[in-house]
């Protein structure tokens, strides 16, 4: 059994469970009602409760298309953020005396790319200078020119995804439909 329980003032559910009793206890201002888990606006109602309140004992559906549409958007932009996120822990690729290594672009790593520039900028150290691919593991940068490189690959990387990002999140916020908004997806951008 599905049980619903709800504010008898407002019929707004506060508390669903999944449960074979054969009554719910309330405390005041509240009422509970059951469904057999075959009714299939019992289904729904356990899983969107904000879409129902209950009146009469049953289950009315409050939900709006603006808001279904309104909670697919913001589900299409958390999926989209999540995937920028999750491209950016991945790091970038590029190539050091033709080898390809992936590099990370977290903070750190931006850190450590901009510490090495200034250590050659300012004289501090010289070339070759070591640093460290995604999985800690060293790699000689042997002049100028492979430290440019990189640094335009990182930035090239970066840039190209947060260009994505506000492109989906804004075509996201832009879709009419429940169906546009979750057609709207991340993929990782080229650069």
């Amino acid at each position: 059994m599905y049980w619903f329980i709800y504010d008898t003032s407002t019929g707004q559910i506060l508390e669903r469970h999944r449960s074979n009793v054969s009554k719910w206890e309330t405390t005041e201002g509240q009422s509970s009602v059951s469904f057999d888990e075959t009714d299939t606006t019992a289904q729904d109602a356990i899983n969107n409760p904000s879409h129902y309140t209950v009146v009469n004992n049953k289950l009315i559906s409050t939900v709006t298309n603006a808001q279904l549409l309104a909670e697919a958007q913001a589900s299409a932009i958390a999926a989209i953020q999540g995937g920028y996120e999750e491209t950016v822990n991945a790091g970038f690729q590029a190539t050091i005396s033709g080898a390809s290594y992936t590099f990370g672009w977290q903070q750190m790593d931006q850190m450590h790319l901009m510490q090495v520039q200034q250590a050659v900028d300012k004289g501090i150290d010289t070339f070759p200078m070591p640093y460290a691919d995604i999985n800690g593991n060293t790699v000689s940068i042997p002049d100028q020119t492979t430290l440019d490189e990189l640094d335009v690959a990182a930035n090239s990387f970066a840039w190209a995804q947060i260009k994505q990002l506000r492109t989906l999140v804004a075509e996201a916020k832009a879709t009419t439909t429940v169906a546009q908004a979750q057609a709207v997806t991340w993929a990782p951008a080229s650069y």
